[in-house]
């Protein structure tokens, strides 16, 4: 290589260094690319491993209703929507309940009802209406709890949906049949914890439980760090769920 190219591949270099630490379009696109790479990282650590969705479910075999499906504050994205309304509609039968844990507005609970065998329940679970979120929980909680869609719940009238309307930690979950679940309620450590033993305490066998928002460096996170130390958790890919499937 002449002492041209070498200067060259040099300059290449450094400005590939400048780039990367300057402020710009390309420095924030790297920055992006290394966090996922590290959160990617720090899952498999944890032993929760990345699943297609395409292996848990049989999207053949599947005709799915869905019904004025919003990604607002508070709520899981189209895609996850999706997910989570394939994964009832394949996995329950016909008898087998659905347990949320979070209603916010309805959207989840209103498309997972949509898509039940006969026969089956979304039970969701939220706080009063009137209530406010705990002391010292966390801010994004505080909004959610405040916010004017608890109020406007879009599964009202819809037959085959049971609203709780209770502190989840309070509830007694022995008093419920469900066969999947959907955690999505307050996401501080102590909440996601009890709400996740007791899904798992009282879910009927075999059955399924999902989690919103595994980023991996939060306290959903944490809870489920501890839980894939005895259980098989996954991280659906190109999502913010997690999911666990619950044997015999």
């Amino acid at each position: 290589m002449s002492s041209q190219s070498v200067l060259r591949l040099y300059i290449r270099k450094l400005n590939l260094l400048k780039f990367a630490l300057w402020p710009n379009p390309f420095s924030g696109h790297l920055k992006l690319q290394v966090n996922s790479s590290y959160r990617r990282f720090l899952a498999w650590k944890s032993r929760v491993l990345l699943v297609d969705a395409n292996n848990l479910v049989n999207w053949d075999q599947l005709e799915l209703k869905l019904r004025s499906p919003t990604t607002n504050d508070g709520q899981v994205s189209k895609l996850e929507l999706l997910y989570i309304v394939g994964l009832a509609n394949e996995r329950l039968k016909s008898g087998d309940n659905f347990l949320e844990i979070g209603t916010f507005d309805g959207n989840t609970a209103l498309n997972i009802a949509l898509n039940l065998p006969k026969g089956s329940t979304v039970i969701t679970i939220d706080l009063p209406e009137d209530a406010q979120a705990k002391p010292g929980g966390l801010k994004y909680d505080e909004y959610l709890v405040a916010h004017a869609s608890r109020s406007q719940k879009k599964h009202l009238g819809q037959p085959n949906v049971e609203q709780v309307y209770q502190d989840s930690t309070t509830v007694d979950f022995s008093k419920f049949s469900f066969s999947g679940a959907f955690i999505d309620g307050a996401h501080d450590y102590a909440t996601v914890k009890s709400d996740s033993q007791n899904v798992l305490r009282h879910i009927k066998r075999p059955g399924f439980v999902l989690w919103h928002d595994y980023d991996v460096e939060c306290d959903v996170g944490d809870v489920l760090h501890e839980l894939a130390k005895e259980y098989p958790i996954r991280w659906i890919d190109g999502t913010r769920l997690a999911f666990l499937e619950v044997p015999l």
